[in-house]
């Protein structure tokens, strides 16, 4: 795997009733949702495949991007739910692809994306303080030993306008 993008699912409501794994995007989630994914394309983001939490709110932010990525193979998994960061990469690992996208939950996501930023840089500090819904960071490497490096953290409040 030479790239890896952490996608943070869109905003939700906050219950109204529904279980944490069937709650729903809200109006500014689905709008955040569709306008990430072109800001994902402008970054040079193109998953050979997308691993997506089974969770509504994941499935949904996905429905949101999915015509960004029409070539994209899709997997949701239950094994993404609120998963660990070493899960999320233990599952982005075994994806078998050279571009893999994850589209999941904090607080692992985030520390995923904290772990492999490494705090170095002025971005990377950014995400280990604050990972919103739809934000996304971009990570490559030149090859399977290579360190990970951050190329873009992408979020609404910022990225978007």
């Amino acid at each position: 795997m030479r790239q890896l993008t952490l996608l943070r699912h869109a905003k939700a409501d906050p219950g109204g009733g529904a279980t944490d794994f069937e709650r729903s995007l809200n109006e500014r989630g689905r709008s955040d949702a569709s306008r990430i994914g072109w800001a994902l394309i402008e970054a040079g983001v193109a998953p050979d495949v997308v691993l997506i939490s089974s969770s509504s709110r994941t499935r949904q932010t996905w429905d949101q991007i999915a015509r960004a990525f029409p070539g994209a193979e899709t997997r949701f998994l239950d094994s993404l739910y609120l998963a660990p960061a070493d899960a999320l990469l233990q599952e982005a690992k075994a994806a078998g692809a050279e571009r893999v996208m994850i589209i999941a939950h904090n607080p692992g996501l985030q520390e995923l994306a904290a772990e492999l930023g490494g705090g170095r840089t002025p971005l990377a500090r950014r995400i280990e303080a604050d990972f919103p819904t739809a934000a996304a960071a971009l990570f490559e490497r030149k090859n399977e030993d290579a360190p990970w490096r951050l190329l873009a953290f992408l979020s609404p409040k910022d990225s978007l306008g």
